[in-house]
């Protein structure tokens, strides 16, 4: 009473008796207090809670549309006149329960109306749509669940539950619920006792609804549709001195108002008061109405299991919600049918990029016409894909199926593709291509951009030759600096992935050629007379901070990552680039820091809290298998230090970084993000290696440029994955022959001991001979 500023006295008087009114002799009312009996006290209070809570949600959903719905000056502003909305529905679904009553009931309607819709706009649509377009397909049976909803809410030419339900609480509306229940049971039973969805059962009926068959209990439904205050009770209510109480019930004010007009005019009858099932139909028409003048997307959700617990799924539960959501009907008629359409128009617009007949001339002819040339360059790709990277052959040979007349069909207005994949590899060939043309596009930036700076770096590095008595190869003298050398889009997504995993994936790529040789030592003992090295492929790459050399993975491991980090090496580290008085294309990288890393320890990795317990990991994270005895087993990742399945770590490769100098197991998806090479002293050869010289001697200003024409002693490791080609390099002049072969990688030899290694270099130009050149 003090939360609600009620009268204690008239509250308690109405929670311990009810007002009776009888019409006396002569057409006077008498009125008298009919004392409750505990249970129906309760339920007197009860049914205060109920109206209160109710009226206040009402209020509250009210206000909140109140405060979304645009001012007039808004209105005036939108262009269209219109003002669009986005609105979320959020319905758990079918309730079946041991005992289902009118909330049972009253929830399935509303489900049934919304499958009603969802057949109404996706199912019959889309079939009427394949119809329309002349599309070859096969015709999917479903339950159209119209006849349902009207066994439910029809008013002829039989009345539905509900009707049937408002009738018989109308008729007896001073009985007792039990005797309302038991004559709305057989009234029901007796309308539609040869209905196929309708069946009497011991305690009530059981509907067959399109998810299910649902057997509800006819015990309350009475006093769950009537649903409304006694007079004496709404009295109370509306005699508080709070107005935020009296103003919630300004509709029952109301319709007292007109009860009082029509005594006064000597009308008979009374105001309509909406029964529960009423206010559940009015509402629904409301909802169905909105909804139609939407355009609907649906999300069905499906709880895993009821103990909340992940990476757990209860097989019958989900079952049980699969039948009650309609999914099996809904997926049947998705395969049957096609995942993507679009107008000509639409899919020559945004997919022209794909087919050279469409693009980057004008297409002229028609929309169909230049939609099947798209589709023909598709499915041209996913043929070819085979020769692709693995990745790229499984996103892109789905498209060959587009060359499928069962796949793939063309309508009168619209292209159809059945397979989901297929129109997500078309966004990816499209995104790829589009990233060829960005790529093209920032060289030529580049190119024109940092002309002034690309010349002076040039001619400072022809400078800094002159100094050192170095002789020129005659195709790199005036050769202009383009920074970027990767005309490969796959081989750019590899080089990313790696950058960004080091933090450098937003730097600027001031230098990258995938056209680089390192020099590393012969595998195994070396054979009698054969050299101790020889040059292996790397990708070059150099941001601001940092160098990477990567390589292409030849082994098994490339199903993880085609593109592998060998070694990064920070500019900071850098001491020194040495280059041989020769004209050969070699530098070597002089690299600081340190050369024996001891053999990490296990334990005291444990112990230091760097590496995860075996204790504290009970499932794996990416697996989800729990570990045991018979169970999955434990494996540390080297490069995380978490603990993972056997399965998610199946890869093994050395991090001589952190004293692995043996090939360890590492999580799958980080296999070739770490350095797999030791730190050492580095033998490079490239045929821009002028253009790399002059970036890294801008970038790291302390670097400095030396010449030798004699032997130069490098600096290895003693790792077992050590690729140190020897412990002396030695460069040899003019070797003949190559006086036409700048463009050959130098030719490696044995030296005059066995760990000395030896490069020849062709004649190329003498620096009078290369300043001449520059100035022509």
């Amino acid at each position: 009473a003090s939360l609600c500023s009620l009268d204690v006295a008239a509250l308690t008087q109405s929670l311990s008796s009810r007002r009776l009114e009888t019409m006396a002799p002569g057409g006077k009312k008498e009125t008298y207090q009919v004392p409750l009996n505990p249970t129906q006290a309760a339920l007197a209070r009860d049914a205060i809670v109920k109206s209160l809570y109710a009226k206040l949600f009402d209020a509250i959903v009210d206000a909140v549309n109140a405060a979304l719905e645009p001012d007039e000056a808004s209105r005036m502003n939108d262009l269209d006149d219109e003002l669009l909305s986005i609105g979320v529905l959020d319905i758990y679904g079918f309730e079946v329960f041991e005992q289902n009553g009118f909330e049972q009931l009253s929830i399935n309607f509303v489900n049934e109306k919304l499958q009603q819709i969802f057949i109404a706009l996706t199912l019959k649509a889309e079939q009427e749509e394949y119809v329309s377009e002349g599309i070859e397909w096969k015709e999917v049976k479903y339950f159209n669940n119209k006849v349902v909803c009207e066994l439910i809410e029809a008013k002829k030419p039989q009345p539905g539950i509900l009707h049937v339900l408002d009738d018989v609480c109308r008729q007896m509306h001073s009985r007792d619920g039990a005797q309302i229940d038991a004559k709305f049971l057989d009234t029901a039973a007796s309308v539609h006792a040869s209905h196929r969805h309708f069946a009497k059962t011991k305690h009530g009926f059981l509907v067959k609804h399109y998810a299910g068959d649902v057997e509800y209990v006819a015990k309350g439904f009475a006093e769950s549709n009537r649903d409304e205050l006694r007079a004496d009770l709404l009295d109370v209510l509306l005699g508080s001195s709070d107005a935020a109480v009296t103003n919630l019930y300004a509709e029952d004010i109301a319709l007292r108002a007109e009860a009082a007009e029509q005594d006064l005019s000597g009308k008979r009858g009374q105001p309509t008061i909406k029964t529960a099932g009423r206010k559940i139909r009015d509402q629904c028409a409301a909802l169905v109405s909105a909804l139609m003048m939407c355009e609907p997307h649906y999300v069905r959700c499906v709880k895993a299991n009821d103990a909340r617990k992940p990476l757990v799924c209860d097989d019958d539960r989900v079952a049980h919600q699969v039948k009650y959501l309609g999914l099996p009907e809904n997926v049947r008629v998705r395969r049957a049918g096609f995942a993507y359409r679009t107008e000509y128009h639409r899919f020559l617009e945004r997919f022209k990029v794909l087919s050279k007949q469409t693009y980057p001339k004008e297409w002229t002819g028609s929309d169909r016409d230049g939609a099947r040339e798209i589709v023909k360059a598709a499915a041209k790709l996913g043929v070819s894909a085979s020769s692709m990277t693995p990745e790229d052959a499984k996103l892109f040979g789905v498209l060959a199926s587009l060359g499928d007349k069962a796949e793939t069909q063309f309508g009168r207005t619209k292209l159809f593709v059945k397979k989901p994949e297929v129109y997500f590899a078309l966004e990816k060939a499209r995104e790829r291509r589009f990233a060829e043309y960005s790529s093209v596009i920032a060289r030529a930036y580049r190119a024109s951009h940092d002309a002034r700076a690309s010349i002076d770096a040039a001619k400072d590095l022809a400078r800094r030759y002159q100094r050192l008595g170095k002789r020129r190869r005659a195709s790199s003298v005036d050769r202009p600096y383009a920074a970027d050398y990767i005309t490969d889009d796959a081989t750019r997504r590899g080089l990313h992935a790696i950058l960004k995993h080091h933090g450098d994936g937003d730097a600027r790529l001031v230098f990258a050629d995938d056209r680089c040789r390192a020099l590393q030592k012969t595998a195994g003992p070396p054979s009698k007379g054969a050299p101790p090295a020889s040059f292996v492929a790397r990708l070059v790459a150099v941001t601001p901070t940092n160098l990477y050399l990567v390589a292409q993975a030849t082994d098994a491991s490339a199903k993880h990552r085609r593109w592998q980090l060998r070694r990064k090496i920070e500019l900071a580290a850098l001491t020194a680039l040495v280059v041989s008085k020769h004209a050969d294309d070699v530098v070597v990288l002089a690299v600081r820091g340190e050369r024996n890393v001891p053999k990490a320890n296990k334990d005291a990795l444990i112990k230091a809290g760097t590496w995860q317990r075996n204790g504290d990991v009970k499932a794996c994270p990416v697996t989800g298998k729990t570990f045991s005895v018979t169970g999955a087993r434990r494996h540390h990742c080297r490069a995380s230090g978490k603990i993972y399945a056997a399965e998610a770590c199946e890869t093994r490769q050395p991090f001589p970084d952190a004293g692995w100098h043996a090939p360890e197991r590492v999580r799958d998806d980080l296999v070739g993000l770490h350095s797999t090479e030791p730190l050492e002293d580095v033998v490079l050869s490239l045929e821009r290696r002028s253009e790399l010289v002059a970036t890294l001697l801008k970038l790291a200003t302390s670097v400095e440029l030396r010449g030798t024409d004699g032997a130069l002693t490098l600096s290895g490791s003693a790792s077992a994955v050590s690729a140190a080609p020897g412990a002396a390099l030695e460069f040899a002049g003019n070797v003949r022959g190559r006086k036409a072969s700048e463009a050959l990688p130098p030719a490696v030899t044995p030296g005059a001991q066995p760990t000395i290694v030896r490069l020849d270099a062709p004649q190329g130009v003498d620096d009078a001979a290369a300043r001449a050149k520059r100035e022509r």
